[in-house]
């Protein structure tokens, strides 16, 4: 069962992240806006996980 999550977890975030750098260019242009500004999203993304990964670590999030 860890094995099954490991695996679902792995291939949804690459997913996510791989499909991004195709898309984005076709969405930036469907909203009118500049590629940095359709970037934005997943560098927030991606800078959440890394402060919940840094905190997930240091057991913040653990039950006590």
């Amino acid at each position: 069962m860890v094995a099954l999550g490991f695996l679902a977890q792995n291939l949804a975030i690459g997913l996510i992240f791989g499909s991004f750098g195709v898309l984005i260019k076709p969405v930036a242009e469907e909203l009118q806006a500049s590629r940095a500004l359709a970037s934005l999203g997943i560098a927030v993304v991606m800078l959440l996980m890394g402060l919940a990964g840094s905190l997930s670590y240091t057991g913040f999030f653990s039950a006590q």
